[in-house]
């Protein structure tokens, strides 16, 4: 049609008289009366001037699908000829004439999104994977591969249950940059949506994590400002869609895909309605169990063994430890099930699983570790070193808080059990030693005293007394364990995690501690 009216304008200036401009669209089978001329002329925003008719801006308006372009209207308008059923005939009608222009300029683009609303019955605006793949199949002959499909779904935007946005995906193909999209005046210009010339399958999240990573460190301010200028509706929430957008702000070269946005989605914790707060996307950036353990680790390298038996400040915990502390609350919880679990892998009590078997009841015990972190806790708990994980090692440090809520009576003992873990750096607790001293004072002249009730206490003369029973003794010599001495005295003296005390080792070692120039007291021959 171009073509046509430059045949009518040898001077190249865009424009026709009447007469040339009519016999163009005749030729189309575009036929228009006189007394619809000006008419048409004023729907499609064109004046017949004394210079001529303006042709170039009648293609550009009938090209564009834009929210200024009469493609648009058209659409918007659902008493219009176009969407009536049939074939639109040629005839002298006003929407018949601009229906025929729309389908002539825009046939593939309207057949595809008519596809997509067939399919769309519910009008959702969302159709499946499957359903989209096969619409385009069909409406353009092609095959697509599976690999071809996988590097086309890391280009179009989906929903959160991983439906296309066909809409989204028709707003690509705007044929003017920089416009608002044809489907909704309030969203953002096509060139958002703008295809990424990136090829290939993207980066890893690891990849994508370094870059981001120093774009906080070096640029948070005016990233910061980018969020405050997109979050609109000052929700401080991201969704994948909104991350999209976010990115693209940032001008990460090349361009980040939203496949590339979906793999990252999946190593953040979300919100249940599938949202992330800024302020966590932030903190997921910033230190990480890689980086947060041990800010100086140039100076002072970390060591193996350096938090085993030490307690410290939660700010500068190492990896695993945050790992630790994140299934603490499913550890706590589930203590007894992981312990019989563990035992019934372990048939001959030897302690240890394997690390496989580890990982799987990690697994199923927190879903939202990835095997990084099942990894990291594995090797925490692999003591000698020959793949096996000390499943007792691991449960240990939850005995404490466990028997803490078991034995409390009341609201503020258990309050102030969660106080001293929740900040140990602040809290002073007794190690062993200081407990054996202040206990040698304390029952100075009662070891035999203890020894018989420690007997008669142990009908089957096991050795072994419950921490109850335990405790029951040291409280007729006036002496009173709080949790932390309960705690300390259970790690040295219940190596079986069973919650018996062996009251020989603690007896033998306390009377040692006593007399260390003569360690063969009478006491220690009679035990």
């Amino acid at each position: 049609m171009k073509e046509e009216f430059e045949r009518h304008d040898p001077q190249r200036i865009g424009k026709v008289d009447k007469e040339d401009f009519l016999a163009v669209l005749e030729k189309f089978d575009l036929k228009l009366k006189d007394e619809h001329f000006n008419l048409f002329l004023a729907r499609c925003g064109l004046e017949n001037s004394l210079t001529g008719i303006s042709y170039m801006d009648l293609l550009r308006n009938f090209q564009d699908r834009s929210e200024k372009g009469i493609t648009h209207k058209i659409l918007s308008d659902p008493n219009h000829r176009f969407h009536r059923d049939g074939a639109i005939s040629p005839s002298s009608t006003l929407t018949a004439v601009e229906a025929r222009l729309a389908n002539l300029f825009q046939s593939d683009f309207l057949a595809l999104l008519a596809t997509f609303e067939k399919i769309d019955k519910f009008k959702t605006n969302v159709i499946s994977q499957q359903e989209f793949r096969a619409a385009i199949e069909s409406r353009f002959d092609v095959e697509i591969t599976d690999e071809d499909f996988e590097q086309l779904l890391d280009r179009i935007p989906l929903d959160e249950d991983g439906n296309v946005r066909y809409p989204h995906f028709m707003a690509m193909f705007d044929s003017r940059r920089g416009v608002p999209s044809l489907f909704d005046h309030r969203s953002v210009g096509s060139s958002a949506f703008e295809e990424d010339k990136e090829q290939g399958p993207g980066r890893t999240p690891e990849q994508l994590f370094k870059i981001i990573k120093s774009l906080i460190h070096k640029n948070y301010a005016t990233m910061e400002k980018e969020f405050e200028d997109l979050d609109e509706m000052n929700s401080r929430r991201l969704s994948q869609e909104t991350m999209y957008f976010f990115f693209k702000r940032l001008d990460i070269q090349p361009g980040v895909t939203r496949g590339e946005i979906r793999r990252l989605w999946s190593t953040f914790i979300t919100n249940q309605d599938k949202t992330l707060d800024y302020l966590e996307f932030v903190r997921h950036f910033g230190y990480s169990p890689k980086s947060a353990c041990y800010p100086n680790a140039k100076i002072s390298p970390p060591k193996k063994g350096d938090g085993d038996f030490k307690i410290r400040s939660k700010k500068l915990n190492c990896d695993s430890d945050i790992l630790i502390d994140n299934v603490r609350a499913k550890v706590e919880y589930l203590w007894d099930d992981l312990r019989r679990e563990f035992e019934d892998l372990d048939l001959y009590h030897t302690g240890f699983v394997s690390k496989e078997e580890f990982k799987d009841l990690l697994s199923e015990l927190c879903i939202h570790l990835n095997d990084y972190e099942r990894e990291m806790l594995s090797k925490k708990f692999e003591c000698n070193g020959d793949g096996r994980v000390s499943y007792v090692e691991f449960l240990k440090p939850f005995v404490p808080r466990r028997q803490a809520l078991k034995t409390k009576t009341n609201m503020e003992a258990v309050m102030r059990s969660s106080q001293s873990e929740a900040d140990p750096s602040d809290s002073h607790p007794n190690d062993l030693g200081t407990l054996t001293s202040r206990m040698r004072k304390k029952l100075k002249g009662e070891w035999k005293t203890l020894r018989r009730a420690f007997k008669k206490l142990d009908m089957d003369s096991s050795g072994y007394l419950s921490l109850p029973e335990f405790r029951s003794v040291l409280k007729l010599c006036n002496f009173v364990l709080d949790e932390d001495e309960i705690y300390h005295i259970m790690s040295k003296y219940d190596q079986n995690m069973d919650g018996r005390v062996n009251y020989k080792s603690f007896l033998e070692h306390t009377c040692k501690k006593e007399n260390p120039s003569s360690p063969t007291t009478p006491l220690a021959n009679t035990l």
